[in-house]
């Protein structure tokens, strides 16, 4: 008895166990869910998916069904997980099929996922308020015109999400029409982005019908954000309904490589009309007025200074802020415009040297209370040639291929064009023979005309400072100040020098 009461036993134990694991796998199999039933993804994203309450050996096979392939894409990534990819806004129907081992057996397992996709949110744009201006051309409505250099071509392109215009090359245009019910004077605004590499203030021109040229210097900086700011264009400009203005992309902010061209030039948006003298904010982040009374004691206030020149003018070192900026912010009432191009010349050999950029972006009839031009470094580190003065006044007589007859050059059409006082100035010394040879040559340039100097370069006091801790922090370089340096070492000087040239003037 007790042999067979304990085969029974085993035997009833065996069909217990064999009882409990069918069960228990189908029970398993019943179980079997979705991490979520219902997913949200934005377009172009992913989120992954998990198949809960089953080991991956259990599964054989495992299929999608997806009630709008537009919509989503589902893959696998194991058999217990996938992703859903969302590739269009809407709602899907998504069916995951599982084929299973049950107890020695398949079966079909089907599970249902709702996938809502919905539009990736775009970039923030913080645009300009322009809600009190006289008119408003809208970006949307710009007729797009392609530019370029040396042959190789790009049009621009208006993102229709957006609602701005990218791509502006050299030469390339964005003509707004101006539309009914003006007429008068005006002033005109543009929205101008940040760009991702900024080597200047003179980015953008606009000429009216396709003639008057007009080019004001716009303090934009470096970003990535969409942050637009409102700037200057063109000033007392006489507009009627139907007249045009093109924005054009200046010369030197465009690069070639290969055959494709690329631009530095950030992107624009709408364009503004207000009544001539309106008080209008300028700048990033709403801008600022200046709003300021002329110092009678101060003799550089209340002056519209203009500066000709490359990355010291501009302040490269610094964020594009230099000494102009710094007597700008020192003196009340002044303005200072700076036709700053990083990399140019005084040698007239292209669009962007200081001759070509001089008559092309500074408007005839600009009021100009003293100009001041730099001796740049560009001309001697590119090896270009001195030249010699000319015995006569005549511009028709001078070389502006070399650096003495683009000097003269300078000098000569300035007072005829705008009566007003040259002033040309040095850098600070640094190992540079042909620079040197260029700063003695300025000498005979300035007695010949009797121009203003600020001699940097031969000044003792400025020389001093070379090899000291404190040159460290006022030089990002040999040539190129640090903010610093413009402020606490440069500004000084230039501040002493033009006061007394313009006493004596």
């Amino acid at each position: 008895m007790g042999k067979k009461n304990y085969v029974a036993k085993l035997v009833i134990a065996i069909m217990i166990m064999a009882l409990s694991i069918g069960v228990s796998n189908k029970t398993y199999a019943k179980t079997v869910k979705l991490s979520k039933k219902t997913v949200k993804v934005t377009v172009g994203s992913t989120k992954k998916i998990s198949v809960k309450n089953i080991q991956a050996k259990k599964i054989k096979q495992i299929k999608f069904k997806t009630s709008s392939k537009k919509i989503v894409k589902v893959s696998k990534v194991s058999k217990t997980k996938f992703k859903v990819k969302g590739l269009k806004k809407g709602t899907a129907k998504v069916t995951v099929t599982l084929k299973l081992k049950v107890a020695n057996k398949s079966t079909t397992k089907k599970l249902k996922l709702t996938v809502k996709v919905q539009k990736k949110a775009g970039p923030k744009v913080q645009r300009v308020d322009d809600s009190k201006a006289d008119a408003v051309l809208k970006a949307s409505s710009a007729k797009l015109t392609r530019g370029g250099e040396k042959g190789i071509y790009k049009t621009p392109v208006y993102d229709k999400t957006l609602g701005l215009i990218s791509g502006m090359v050299t030469e390339a245009g964005a003509t707004y029409t101006v539309p009914s019910g003006i007429d008068g004077t005006f002033d005109v605004y543009l929205e101008i982005g940040k760009a991702s590499y900024v080597a200047g203030e003179s980015m953008y021109s606009i000429t009216v019908n396709g003639k008057e040229h007009y080019c004001i210097p716009a303090g934009i900086k470096k970003g990535t954000d969409l942050s637009f700011g409102r700037f200057l264009m063109g000033k007392e400009l006489t507009l009627k309904s139907g007249d045009t203005i093109t924005v054009l992309g200046n010369p030197g902010f465009s690069k070639i490589v290969g055959k494709k061209i690329t631009s530095n030039l950030p992107m624009i948006g709408n364009m503004s009309l207000y009544k001539a003298g309106t008080k209008v904010a300028v700048g990033y982040q709403g801008g600022s007025i200046k709003n300021e009374s002329t110092d009678p004691s101060d003799v550089l206030s209340g002056k519209n200074i203009v500066w000709l020149g490359s990355s010291v003018t501009y302040g490269y070192g610094s964020d594009g802020y230099s000494m102009a900026d710094a007597i700008q912010d020192r003196h009340k009432n002044t303005t200072c415009y700076k036709y700053a191009i990083s990399g140019t010349t005084l040698v007239n050999e292209d669009a962007t040297s200081y001759v070509a950029r001089m008559k092309r972006d500074i408007h005839p009839d600009t009021k100009i209370d003293l100009l001041v031009v730099q001796l740049s470094t560009n001309d001697a580190s590119q090896n270009k040639p001195l030249g010699a003065l000319s015995e006569s006044m005549l511009m028709k007589d001078f070389d502006d291929k070399t650096v003495i007859g683009a000097m003269e050059t300078i000098i000569a059409y300035a007072r005829e064009t705008w009566h007003c006082p040259v002033v040309f100035y040095t850098g600070t010394k640094y190992d540079s023979a042909p620079y040197g040879a260029m700063v003695q040559a300025l000498y005979k340039v300035v007695e010949k005309w009797e121009i203003g100097l600020v001699d940097l370069w031969g000044d003792a006091q400025m020389s001093s400072v070379l090899g000291t801790a404190k040159y460290k922090t006022y030089m990002k370089d040999q040539i190129h100040p640090t903010k610093e340096g413009y402020v606490k070492w440069w500004t000084p000087k230039f501040e002493e020098k033009l006061k007394d040239y313009l006493t004596e003037k």
